[in-house]
């Protein structure tokens, strides 16, 4: 049999179409990686800024995309006990005990090498765009599981106790001024991280994509759009195997004013990747 032709095995590449825009790489901001980061010498803490943010004509990765806990995450030290967030007084429905110095993410070095990297990043000509996720609510907004409740641990089919939308609407909002004092502008925010993970142990948040919907069109999305006009709103940030069905889910619950691409998001903190973004109250699904 004849050899195929050289021509039959080009790969020919248009540069002229153009498709959906990668937003960039990246990876976490979390605890964990800030404590052992902070542990080093200044040269050291230089050269992983270097190795990871520096684009890479420069010897780096080029990472431009972050991602950073809005509370307690597995990805920190200790056991159980670990656990925190910025509004520790149960009841506080009017956050009026938030710790706006978002201290703990200051000491545990994950504000100072957040800041570093995105002095690398903008020294390259570049944007860090950040986003936040939390892994649980705070533990006195949850619902109780035999009375107790707890970042630990989920109700189902839904961790968060309704009466709490607002206020927990309200502490993203927080978090993200709480953190522009500190010069860093969060890109984009997550509803939950790994929603669907109810036997985790760690802390954890089970949500529906109907209670997801509703909580961004009634309470995250008119917040967000009134506090921070422009921040995104990234939903399923879980396994994408489920995406398309949580997107069709949610789309049916939330009146859709607006129907865009959306750049696609590439952190390797996890094996969640978020893949359905939405600005503050329109929802957008993958085109």
């Amino acid at each position: 049999m004849a050899s195929p032709s050289i021509e039959a095995k080009v790969l020919t590449i248009d540069r002229s179409a153009t498709y959906q825009e990668i937003l960039g790489f990246g990876g976490a901001f979390t605890e964990a990686a800030a404590l052992n980061w902070l542990s080093l010498t200044p040269e050291d803490q230089a050269t992983v800024i270097h190795k990871y943010f520096d684009p890479p004509e420069k010897g780096g990765l080029g990472y431009t995309v972050g991602r950073v806990p809005m509370n307690s995450c597995d990805f920190g030290p200790g056991d159980w006990s670990r656990t925190y967030s910025f509004a520790y007084v149960a009841g506080d429905v009017e956050l009026k005990h938030f710790d706006d110095s978002v201290a703990h993410d200051v000491d545990s070095g994950m504000i100072p090498m957040i800041l570093a990297a995105q002095d690398a990043i903008r020294r390259a000509g570049s944007k860090l765009s950040l986003f936040a996720s939390p892994w649980s609510p705070p533990h006195w907004m949850k619902l109780p599981i035999n009375g107790v409740r707890s970042m630990l641990s989920t109700a189902k089919p839904n961790g968060l106790d309704p009466e709490m939308q607002r206020p927990y609407a309200n502490y993203f909002s927080r978090f993200i001024s709480a953190y522009k004092k500190h010069g860093i502008d969060i890109w984009g925010v997550t509803v939950q991280n790994e929603a669907e993970a109810g036997d985790v142990g760690w802390e954890k948040c089970l949500w529906t994509p109907e209670f997801q919907a509703q909580f961004v069109k009634k309470h995250l999305g008119p917040v967000l759009r009134a506090d921070h006009p422009g921040t995104k709103i990234i939903g399923f940030d879980h396994n994408k195997d489920h995406g398309m069905h949580a997107c069709r889910a949610r789309s049916r619950a939330v009146a859709v004013a607006h129907v865009a691409s959306t750049p696609q998001l590439r952190p390797s903190s996890s094996t969640s990747v978020p893949i359905l973004v939405l600005a503050p109250t329109p929802f957008l699904c993958p085109t």
